[in-house]
């Protein structure tokens, strides 16, 4: 049985994104901090959803998946933020 579920306008979504990006909006340094500041809070937002996918595809331990894939991002972004 088919479920009726709302389509996602990804074409739309493709076009905002593409006109955000040549507004040259992305080129400043405090723009960039700022996405990576925000990626690192999401990380640890959806920690237990990022393990859960982890563990789906690759079938790696919470354990594993937490020292392999959350702690080497959450280093490299503040790697970054600090050079």
């Amino acid at each position: 049985m088919l479920t009726s579920e709302p389509q996602t306008d990804y074409r739309g979504i493709i076009n905002q994104q593409y006109c955000f990006f040549k507004a040259g909006q992305t080129l400043s340094l405090e723009f960039r901090k700022q996405q990576l500041r925000k990626l690192a809070d999401l990380i640890k937002q959806y920690q237990n959803r990022v393990l859960q996918a982890v563990y789906a595809d690759l079938r790696k331990p919470a354990i594993e998946g937490f020292g392999s894939e959350i702690l080497v991002t959450q280093a490299e972004i503040n790697y970054i933020l600090k050079h």
